[in-house]
Formats: C-alpha cells, structure tokens, sequence
C-alpha cells in the first residue's frame, strides 16, 4: 500500500474552502485512494501563490516531511497550486528530485522528471543560473 501525500493552496473564505475546490479535492482524494492507497498528510496553505514556497508553513512542514526521508509519495492538486511562477516550480522539482522524491502534479498528470526534463525547464534554469551570475 503506498503512503501519499497531498499538497494544495488555497485561499480560503471564512476558513472554508470554496466549493469548486473542495470538489477538486475530492475527486482527486477519491482517485489516489482507489487502488487502496492512503493519504497520510493533507498539507494546505491559505495563501496567495505570490508567496514564497519556503514562506508557506504547510509547504514547510511537507518539506522538513520529505527531508526525514518518509517513505512516501508526493502528490499536488494541480502546478497553479503550487505555484503561477515556473522558476518556484522548477526549484521545488529540483529540490525534491535531490531528496529522491517524484512529485505527481495531478490535474496535468504530469511528474516532477518529466517537467525536469522539459526543454523549457532547462531553459528556464539556465536563465535564472544567468540572471544569479552562476
């Protein structure tokens, strides 16, 4: 049985979460656990996606998961979730391929390797290795 972790941003309303994403939620909750996986962490941050990943406590505390090495699987509602900026994206791909982790973003269905190896992702972190003086 795998062990899934869920990671998903939003911003709340009155600390509830608006419909059409919680029936988001739902259906992509309901898909992860149908071959009889189990979601143990639910990470969401109620913030906007001009927030820096390492800013968000959920995202945090995911990360810090991931760094003790569990032996889980890591799942994202959908990329605009985790972010709108692709250099935060390309980073958080980065990072969790460096720890051994392969993110599934779930609306897209597409992982973290296949964005690392997308043209564009190497183009993109070429720009910020120049833009750093790297």
């Amino acid at each position: 049985m795998k062990k899934i972790v869920l990671y998903d941003r939003c911003r709340l309303t009155d600390g509830m979460m608006p419909e059409p994403h919680k029936e988001m939620m739902d259906e992509i909750k309901e898909k992860l656990t149908s071959d009889g996986s189990e979601i143990v962490a639910i990470f969401t941050d109620d913030c906007s996606e001009h927030v820096p990943l390492h800013e968000r406590p959920e995202y945090t505390k995911m990360y810090c998961m991931c760094t003790n090495h569990e032996d889980v699987e890591i799942h994202v509602t959908t990329l605009s979730r985790l972010s709108r900026n692709m250099s935060w994206i390309a980073k958080m791909c980065e990072e969790m391929h460096d720890l051994g982790y392969v993110v599934t973003f779930e609306n897209e269905e597409i992982t973290s390797e296949n964005l690392i190896k997308a043209p564009v992702m190497e183009r993109l972190n070429i720009a910020i290795e120049q833009e750093m003086g790297m």
